[in-house]
């Protein structure tokens, strides 16, 4: 039986509608218009949703977590995870995990495959170990470990085929080999993390890079003599960038520069969440569990105000206090 959706508001990738209708037939889509110029058929089922927002599902490639678990934190927790998404309007996620003790869960959760209610897992995002550090008040000052071939071995091995993305900084000692290497495995190789100069961004490109993590953030940033990574990202055709549209990781003059230069196929919108998002405000001390697993972060007290997160122990103006909300 055909089905009707019924909605005051309607959003597709490129237009809002007011009074809209969207027609189902089984597993199609058949047509998509303001209910003036989109007759429903007689025998159609209706589904008046009112002033609740219609639109295509979400797919997130950045997700570390929600509704109080980490990805990295057993196949139950990602089950946690798929059925928030579902709710929020997610219908298929890439889990980001950072180490390689989070990687079993996801597997099992992946072979398990979506079950009703869920987001559906497509695969795995590693957004670890090869960071270049963030050097935040308090941590080590030590340079960065080498990055090492034997280490993405590990991790493509653990993963059993479901790795999909794979980030590295190529400012890291052998960072540039590493991408080579991701990119002739078949993995999608990502800049993330890295103070890289333009030319080293560039360097990447020609190893394999093809995609940005959460663009803007933790990179070095463009200067009209120094145009750095956020430059090269902007600029280069050769890569998808990823953007946290929230209004906080990202100004939203920013946001409109990134679209203007890569245009609207170029750049991916991602919620980078972890555990706390879909918490209500308050503050919480996960004595124990570990945050983020690519810098093995624990015992972390966070403060949710407003829909914020960050960390308690940061003042809230400081670069690198704001954390994934």
């Amino acid at each position: 039986m055909m089905r009707a959706i019924v909605t005051r508001r309607l959003l597709t990738p490129l237009q809002e509608l007011r009074d809209a209708v969207v027609l189902i037939d089984g597993d199609n889509i058949e047509a998509v218009g303001l209910r003036a110029n989109t007759p429903i058929p007689q025998d159609c089922e209706v589904w008046d949703v009112g002033d609740r927002i219609v639109a295509p599902g979400l797919i997130d490639i950045h997700n570390h977590g929600a509704n109080g678990y980490f990805a990295r934190e057993g196949v139950d927790a990602m089950r946690a995870v798929s059925r928030w998404l579902a709710t929020a309007g997610t219908t298929s996620w890439l889990s980001n995990i950072g180490d390689l003790a989070g990687i079993a869960g996801a597997v099992e959760a992946i072979g398990q495959g979506r079950k009703e209610g869920e987001a559906a897992v497509e695969g795995i995002h590693v957004e670890g170990p090869f960071l270049y550090p963030k050097y935040l008040p308090g941590e080590s000052t030590a340079p960065p470990a080498p990055a090492q071939l034997s280490t993405y071995h590990e991790y493509l091995e653990a993963c059993q085929g479901h790795l999909v993305m794979m980030d590295c900084s190529p400012d890291l000692p052998g960072g540039l080999e590493i991408i080579r290497e991701i990119r002739r495995t078949g993995v999608i190789a990502c800049f993330a993390h890295g103070n890289a100069d333009y030319d080293l961004f560039m360097r990447a490109v020609e190893a394999g890079l093809t995609h940005v993590t959460h663009t803007y953030n933790v990179m070095s940033g463009m200067h009209h003599r120094r145009p750095g990574a956020v430059g090269a990202a902007l600029t280069c055709d050769a890569v998808m960038c990823e953007l946290t549209a929230d209004g906080f990781h990202v100004h939203p003059a920013a946001m409109d520069v990134l679209l203007r230069c890569k245009g609207l196929d170029r750049v991916c919108l991602v919620s980078d969440t972890q555990a706390a998002a879909g918490l209500a405000d308050g503050e919480y001390d996960w004595s124990g569990r570990i945050i983020d697993g690519e810098f093995g972060w624990t015992d972390v007290t966070l403060i949710k105000k407003d829909g914020v997160v960050r960390l308690a122990d940061q003042d809230e103006g400081q670069d690198g206090a704001l954390s994934s909300s």
